[in-house]
């Protein structure tokens, strides 16, 4: 009984460890952090990974930037995992999704993942899900970009 509750108290103490290293990452402590967040929702990958893709595109911490000086990097990013991004016209995301989040939650296919991007705002969608503080507003899209396969 003695051997196995000392097990457990070396288990915790491995986690702590560890996830105490993690949470001290500069990434836990970004505010303007959308893109990351995006990115993080987009390629299923973890926080601290999407918010280094990011800083090595030129991402300064607590700061946005233009989504055009990411878009090499998130379109790197999607080549090596064996995926193509490209920018939809305006009259395919039209067509395609509408002009509001709202309705273009409602148009995005299951398997599907696109990023779109509002005034100052970017967000993805990836099989129906989305993680942000937009997720049902009304806001117009003013670009949107698929992650095909």
């Amino acid at each position: 009984m003695k051997l196995a509750h000392n097990a457990h108290v070396l288990h915790w103490k491995r986690y702590v460890l560890c996830n105490s290293h993690v949470m001290r990452h500069p990434c836990w402590k970004d505010n303007a952090n959308c893109t990351v967040k995006a990115v993080k929702n987009a390629f299923d990958i973890s926080y601290p990974h999407a918010y280094e893709v990011l800083r090595a595109a030129g991402r300064p911490h607590g700061h946005g930037l233009p989504w055009d000086s990411y878009a090499r990097a998130i379109k790197r990013l999607a080549k090596q995992r064996g995926m193509k991004l490209e920018m939809l016209s305006c009259f395919d995301s039209v067509r395609d999704y509408g002009k509001t989040i709202v309705t273009a939650q409602r148009r995005v296919a299951r398997n599907e993942t696109v990023f779109f991007n509002v005034r100052g705002h970017t967000m993805s969608i990836r099989r129906g899900y989305t993680n942000d503080w937009a997720d049902g507003r009304r806001h117009h899209i003013w670009q949107v970009w698929r992650l095909t396969a």
